[in-house]
């Protein structure tokens, strides 16, 4: 079942779902592309051996799950869906359940002030 958005389909919906979509994609991108000039594996489960606070991890601690994010908005608005949009709120909760904060606990145990000290300077999401 369709469930569109309030407003229903507009241009402006449209074009703003793409400029959104590209630069989540833009966005999780550039993060993979840290880890990957750091010499880091950037799947959640592996062990972290530095902080990477360069580039879009100097505006968000969490620049690929903000990406994906930003994804499903834009799948929303482009497809004029609500589902998308709920969507996109369920895999934000989900996602600061099952990844951010285990993360977060990781990377605190591991680094300690270091980490306090970065959490302190960037937010988690923007």
């Amino acid at each position: 079942m369709h469930l569109p958005l309030p407003g229903g389909a507009t241009n402006i919906a449209y074009a703003a779902g793409w400029s959104i979509g590209a630069a989540g994609v833009t966005v999780a991108l550039f993060a993979l592309g840290l880890f990957g000039r750091a010499g880091q594996d950037p799947h959640p489960w592996k062990t972290t051996p530095a902080l990477i606070e360069t580039g879009v991890y100097r505006w968000t601690r969490n620049p690929m799950y903000l990406g994906m994010a930003l994804v499903i908005t834009a799948f929303a608005l482009v497809l004029n869906s609500l589902w998308f949009l709920i969507g996109t709120i369920a895999f934000m909760l989900s996602v600061y359940q099952l990844a951010v904060r285990p993360e977060e606990h990781y990377l605190t145990n591991k680094f300690g002030d270091d980490y306090a000290a970065y959490c302190a300077r960037v937010r988690r999401w923007l």
